[in-house]
């Protein structure tokens, strides 16, 4: 059984209130706080700064990752074919939140290389370093596009993580017992595993207040797990 947003709610109610059905917050709070929780567990797996947030420039540098690191960050990685229209690669349709990186096609003798804009004029007019087909370069030109050379690059593979769906929770109050009730129907759960989203339930838990041990929170989960069976 994965973990949904409701049993999210759930563990901090348990943790806070010490009772499953008593809400510490309200479904809007709730939901502001599993998102943005989801974005800070986001970034940090990346290695982003704290400044980070959604539509803002991103760092073209790599990120090394664990295998660890990149397993729990599969659920967002993309790698999209992309035509290269008139030179430019327009990448502002896609909800980008980090990008890794350009594969030419069609593939030359190397990946295609970065630069920066105040490079440019450098490295096209020189003649050793030019761009070639088998040594293209893209570079940033606004927010979400990219200039490719040489112009023989017809379209590029752009692998990049697209930032994580937000959650949606629709709790409704069951006419018969008064209890909270959870419409999964019309809520949107997250793509994090169940690991991740135990750190999620941590996370809110001690931005709370509550001093508990993440351990103890695995172990509240695994109980909801088998009584929800």
């Amino acid at each position: 059984m994965a973990l949904t947003n409701f049993n999210i709610i759930q563990l901090v109610n348990l943790a806070i209130n010490r009772d499953i059905n008593t809400q510490a917050f309200t479904t809007e709070e709730y939901q502001t706080l599993i998102n943005s929780n989801s974005i800070r567990l986001f970034k940090r797996k990346l290695g982003l700064p704290e400044e980070y947030s959604k539509d803002m420039p991103i760092a073209q540098e790599g990120v090394g990752l664990s295998k660890k690191i990149e397993l729990d960050l599969a659920p967002f990685l993309n790698v999209d074919t992309t035509a290269v229209l008139g030179g430019v690669v327009d990448l502002t349709s896609k909800d980008i939140g980090y990008l890794m990186d350009f594969i030419p096609n069609p593939i030359g003798k190397r990946g295609m290389d970065y630069i920066n804009v105040d490079e440019v004029g450098d490295r096209i007019n020189n003649p050793i370093t030019a761009p070639t087909a088998d040594d293209p370069i893209y570079y940033r030109t606004a927010l979400g596009t990219f200039t490719v050379y040489p112009v023989s690059v017809v379209s590029v593979n752009v692998a990049y993580y697209k930032n994580p769906t937000p959650a949606v929770v629709v709790i409704d109050t069951n006419p018969t017992t008064l209890l909270p009730e959870y419409d999964s129907g019309s809520s949107t759960e997250l793509e994090w595993d169940d690991v991740n989203k135990i750190d999620i339930s941590y996370m809110i838990i001690r931005d709370a207040g509550v001093s508990m041990q993440r351990a103890d929170v695995a172990q509240m989960a695994d109980n909801l797990v088998k009584t929800s069976k």
